[in-house]
């Protein structure tokens, strides 16, 4: 047997654990828990049971990766104006991002549904087998942002030889989109990583996406939020042994998280250089900022205002 199948089988192995543990436990305890906040608790509840069918209806639909792809493009472009050129160049790099998670899950041996692109939302990609521990969950965590990363690189590398601003714009939204998801919450790739470390961070973590969402009022901040407000209160019912990964481990997988979230950051700072003197007649720049307002509520802020308004 090689390693890749031995992965295969201890992953398999650990599937079958976690669902036994699972069948032990009450179903829908998180809807029970959300209705003792009474009101709100019960929207917070309808609106999670909505979004799943939204979901499961995309799949049942065969919306395959290449006709919801076009579905967001088709979307951002038209419903948030933002171009055909910019929403196209949007969803691409959102796609480089999922396929690293699809590559890392292949290589630990765990089963992945397609890519579904949900305007405004971004995409999902499902893993149908659970991590065995929380190494694994951290690494397929990492694959998003790092092949992420690399594809706002190559922007960068496109800009450089050509001279052209508008791939300047692309980066800057690649290394913003990679940027966010490494916020320190569950169920964003950086939660995934961190929980490594300690999954309590996710309460700091929960904290900051809070002040973050009270300066820009993002829709999508607010539904991530509350699902990250979720899982910290499920922290208890992690999987004993779930946390049991090596020091070394522990180490690389924090060393990656924080050189991941300096190089983005650098990465953003120097990009919105690039474009900060964008003139104001050139339509397709004009309304490139208004993707990460689309997906982050950047605009609404004020920190981010299309080029046309300064």
């Amino acid at each position: 047997m090689n390693d890749e199948q031995q992965r295969t089988q201890d992953n398999l192995n650990a599937v079958a654990r976690q669902v036994i543990e699972e069948r032990r436990k009450k179903p829908s305890q998180w809807k029970k828990k959300l209705l003792k906040w009474g009101p709100l608790g019960a929207f917070i509840a309808l609106s999670i049971g909505k979004l799943k069918w939204v979901v499961a209806g995309l799949k049942f639909a065969k919306f395959g990766v290449l006709a919801s792809m076009l579905l967001s493009i088709v979307v951002y472009a038209k419903m948030a104006d933002l171009g055909w050129a910019v929403a196209t160049g949007l969803v691409v790099l959102i796609l480089v991002h999922e396929l690293g998670h699809a590559v890392a899950m292949r290589h630990q041996g765990i089963s992945s549904g397609p890519i579904v692109f949900i305007p405004f939302m971004g995409a999902v990609i499902a893993m149908r087998d659970h991590p065995r521990n929380a190494w694994v969950e951290a690494y397929v965590g990492a694959g998003g942002p790092v092949l992420g990363s690399l594809g706002a690189l190559a922007c960068v590398v496109v800009a450089v030889v050509t001279g052209s601003t508008f791939w300047w714009m692309l980066a800057l939204m690649g290394f913003f989109i990679n940027l966010f998801n490494l916020a320190p919450v569950s169920p964003l790739d950086g939660g995934r990583m961190i929980q490594i470390l300690s999954p309590k961070l996710w309460i700091v973590g929960a904290l900051v996406l809070g002040l973050y969402y009270l300066a820009t009022f993002s829709p999508l901040v607010l539904l991530i939020l509350l699902f990250a407000l979720m899982n910290i209160g499920r922290l208890r019912e992690r999987t004993a042994g779930y946390d049991d990964v090596s020091t070394g481990q522990r180490a690389g997988m924090t060393a990656l998280y924080v050189g991941l979230v300096a190089a983005l950051a650098t990465g953003t700072i120097l990009a919105q250089a690039q474009t900060a003197h964008i003139p104001a007649d050139v339509e397709v720049f004009a309304v490139a900022p208004a993707a990460l307002h689309a997906m982050f509520g950047l605009i609404g802020s004020g920190s981010w205002k299309p080029y046309s308004e300064r």
